[in-house]
């Protein structure tokens, strides 16, 4: 899409959405879907059952009729008929991903712990399930967060020999863990005030985003 067709990235929040994917098919190049009008594009929205398609309708009609970049004529025939064939691949493969979304999210609030984690700021119906798993629900296995910052591989090792002493990252850990927690880590940026400030404080201080 970047590469012929860039304005369908920007008329829904998420390009893997239903009603994104169902504009694609209907609408597979810039010149088919600057030709729609307003009214046949609320139409298609009011199809696909949008909370608001007046007003997305002439958002969308806005942003299409606005100079935007587009490939030529021979890259939109080539590119437009891949993304139709991208599209058969990726509509029924979301649906299995929503269904097994679903079974997580079921599993996830069938157990004791669900509500520890789920009220988690920030984690999320993605991350809590992961955190929950990850921790596991027999921590007296834990005897002090230090084992389980060694587990996830957030606790730093040091190496000291005489006058040298070097810090580096923890490479012997459980992988998924650590991912979850990096995640995780990232969201509370997003909700939890001390934690955004904190994050931010690093950054000026010159650390990276993944140290």
């Amino acid at each position: 899409l970047k590469e012929y067709y860039p304005v369908a990235l920007e008329l829904f929040s998420k390009i893997t959405l239903p009603v994104s994917l169902a504009f694609l098919r209907k609408y597979p190049t810039p010149k088919q879907a600057r030709k729609a009008s307003r009214d046949e594009i609320f139409k298609f929205l009011k199809k696909q059952k949008h909370p608001n398609p007046t007003s997305k309708a002439n958002e969308i009609f806005t942003k299409l009729q606005k100079p935007n970049l587009e490939g030529n004529r021979a890259i939109c025939s080539a590119k437009s008929k891949f993304l139709v064939t991208i599209l058969d691949q990726l509509e029924p493969l979301l649906e299995h991903i929503d269904e097994y979304d679903k079974e997580i999210e079921k599993l996830f609030k069938s157990h004791s712990d669900s509500k520890i984690f789920d009220s988690i700021p920030g984690a999320g119906k993605r991350i809590a399930p992961r955190l929950l798993a990850e921790w596991g629900d027999d921590r007296s296995r834990y005897t002090d967060a230090s084992v389980v910052q060694a587990l996830a591989g957030t606790s730093p090792v040091l190496h000291q020999s005489g006058k040298m002493r070097i810090v580096k990252r923890r490479h012997s850990c459980i992988k998924p863990f650590r991912n979850a927690l990096h995640q995780f880590a990232l969201q509370t940026t997003r909700w939890i005030p001390w934690a955004k400030d904190y994050y931010y404080k690093k950054r000026k201080e010159g650390k990276q985003h993944h140290e």
